[in-house]
Formats: structure tokens, sequence, C-alpha cells
């Protein structure tokens, strides 16, 4: 199995390639579409691990339904034949933050206790660019376990305002 800091460097050779910024974001839909076919349809995956089927024949099925540019095409190929291909969501990933750091866009995780709306997302998205001074990319996930209020994660700083947390505060006190 590849290390993540290989699939990385891979990323890292197309975001390079790519020059521009116009050809990254095109390469970034066309990884981000097959990405999202492949891995919301496990005979898909099935399909293009499977090694009785012939490399060429993957590679005629991805630009038939795809029809994605010629250097994204040549480095699906390559993790084809490299039999990553199985990790394009995670290769993707690493794109982007290429991406967002090229653009000086930070990424900041806000985790809620449940799926915030459209408005309260951008409200929020607002507030952190405020406070932080730069722009930033908020990737929003959803943890139960943290009850209400918020935790946000940007960097190796942690602003826990989750109800969780005050009730561990709490009981910390009352222990004493």
């Amino acid at each position: 199995m590849r290390r993540q800091s290989d699939l990385r460097n891979f990323a890292q050779a197309l975001f390079e390639a790519a020059g521009s910024k116009k050809s990254r974001e095109q390469c970034f839909e066309e990884l981000t579409a097959v990405s999202e076919w492949i891995l919301s349809d496990e005979r898909s995956l099935c399909f293009f691990e499977t090694p009785s089927v012939p490399t060429a024949e993957k590679t005629a099925l991805m630009l038939k339904i795809f029809k994605p540019g010629k250097m994204v095409l040549g480095f699906l190929d390559l993790l084809i034949k490299r039999k990553l291909i199985g990790k394009i969501a995670l290769i993707t990933a690493y794109f982007k933050e290429f991406i967002d750091s090229a653009a000086h866009i930070e990424t900041v995780d806000v985790m809620s206790s449940y799926v915030l709306a459209k408005d309260q997302k951008e409200l929020i998205k607002a507030r952190l660019e405020s406070v932080l001074n730069r722009t930033i990319e908020p990737v929003f996930a959803v943890d139960p376990a943290i009850m209400a209020g918020l935790v946000i994660k940007y960097g190796d700083m942690i602003v826990d305002a989750s109800l969780k947390n005050e009730f561990s505060a709490l009981r910390r006190e009352l222990v004493r």
C-alpha cells in the first residue's frame, strides 16, 4: 500500500504540470467527477481494480464516460497502471489543497451537532474570515456527540465551544 505522502506527490505532480489557474481548476473538476463516480458505485471501483481487465480497456471507458482533457486522462491512466485508482478521492483532496494553498485559501474544519443551514454556514465563514483576516474554505462536518455549539479547527488551533466541552469543564470543577 502506498503511503499518503506518495499520493500527495502524485497530486503535486499533476498540479505543477497543469500550470495555469484555469488548467488546474479544470483538472480538479475532472478529477472530482471521476472520483465521485468511481466511489459512488462499488462495481465501478471493482472494474478498475480487477487485474484481468486490460489497462487499455479501463482507460477507454474513462475516456468514453468523462472525456477528460489529455493531461487528466494521462494521469488517470497512470493511476490505473499503478493500481491507485481506488485512491482517487484522496489524491483529489490533496490536489484541492494545492489549489487552495496557491490561492492563499486556508482550510478550517467546523464541526456542529447537526447539519447547518446554508445561511448559517455563510455567516460562520464570514465571521471566521473576519477574525482570521484571510480567505478560508470551511469544511463542515456533523458530530452529534458534541451536543450543541461548534468545534473549530484551524491549523494547530482548536476552539471547542461545544456543550460537551462545557459539561466536561463543569465535571472537572465539581470533582475538585
